[in-house]
């Protein structure tokens, strides 16, 4: 599906006009985890207490300075603590070139479906 100027393709291939592409806790969780790389943008402290199992700890501001580390062959997708700088993350990757997508709502979405 291609994008048309302002339109972005969200993670579940429907169109929309946001500034990034989202998708909901329950849905990330429905995807298959050796297809897509997920990068946690919390401190170190915050991922060592509740980060996602498989996720990659970069931080926001260190995101550029790193990309290196990340696969640009493989979906990307982010999360923080409320989905807000997750945001932030998305915009820079796809700049770099990344397929990439936030988590709505971050690592509270998680707690309140009671997924972790």
């Amino acid at each position: 599906m291609a994008c048309e100027p302002g339109q972005v393709i969200n993670a579940d291939g429907s169109g929309g006009t946001r500034s990034s592409s989202g998708i909901s806790a329950e849905n990330f969780m429905k995807l298959a985890p050796e297809s897509i790389q997920v990068i946690d943008i919390r401190t170190k402290t915050d991922f060592a207490k509740d980060g996602l199992k498989g996720a990659v700890n970069i931080f926001l501001h260190d995101i550029v300075n790193e990309a290196d580390k990340i696969d640009k062959s493989r979906p990307v997708y982010v999360y923080c603590a409320n989905g807000s700088k997750g945001s932030i993350a998305v915009m820079v990757l796809r700049d770099l070139g990344f397929e990439v997508y936030n988590i709505d709502g971050g690592i509270a979405a998680f707690k309140e479906a009671g997924i972790i």
